[in-house]
């Protein structure tokens, strides 16, 4: 699907972002009790600001920020790859992957535990920190036969500093899952690395991100 883009290609072909709201599905939990699967919430834009919101005495308000890279259209943008639908992902700027192996070749460089991880790269602050304990990634209808085969999975307290949690090397199109069961710190700022794309994809995409405290 991304084999040959041009800075003049429409994604428009394959799908539109459906237009949503926020939800809080019944029963979502604190973060830092076990077994949260978060985001929890609906990205209409890259910043969701929930206000008011209480899980039985605690107050789970705030500000969820969604960025990227780069992103390759407005209706391909961070927010849209933590929806939890198969019709929406984040796309980046075309053209900076290998079409021989995939590997990545364009400029963005994240240093994460003193060493520099090349990629582009999408990311999420949340409004309180947790311990992330798994990643997944789902397939996205749009492209079926192609997914980012190598994500560094990165944590920060302050969105500059980096510290890496995990690498996932996918190997099949279907949802990938990293378990971070040895990751024992808290932050509030996870950054996804995509260093790999499959071979003659020349764009990062993801879709269904999600993850566990």
């Amino acid at each position: 699907m991304f084999s040959s883009f041009s800075n003049s290609a429409s994604l428009s072909q394959y799908h539109k972002p459906p237009v949503v709201a926020i939800v809080f599905p019944t029963g979502y939990q604190v973060i830092g009790k076990s077994g949260l699967t978060f985001p929890q919430i609906t990205f209409t834009s890259n910043s969701v600001t929930v206000s008011n919101l209480m899980y039985g005495s605690t107050a789970i308000s705030g500000t969820y920020i969604a960025t990227s890279s780069t992103s390759y259209t407005l209706g391909y943008s961070s927010g849209l790859s933590f929806n939890s639908t198969t019709s929406t992902m984040w796309a980046s700027t075309p053209n900076v992957y290998s079409t021989s192996n995939g590997l990545y070749t364009g400029s963005v460089s994240t240093l994460i535990s003193g060493t520099a991880h090349t990629g582009e790269y999408v990311q999420i602050q949340c409004p309180f920190s947790f311990i992330m304990k798994s990643w997944s990634c789902g397939p996205h209808i749009s492209a079926n036969t192609e997914y980012a085969k190598s994500v560094f999975i990165a944590g920060s307290t302050d969105g500059s500093t980096w510290n890496l949690l995990g690498n996932v090397l996918a190997t099949s199109y279907t949802t990938n899952t990293i378990s971070l069961s040895s990751n024992t710190t808290s932050y509030n700022y996870y950054r996804f690395v995509v260093n790999k794309m499959t071979t003659g994809d020349v764009i990062a995409c993801m879709s269904l991100i999600t993850f566990s405290s």
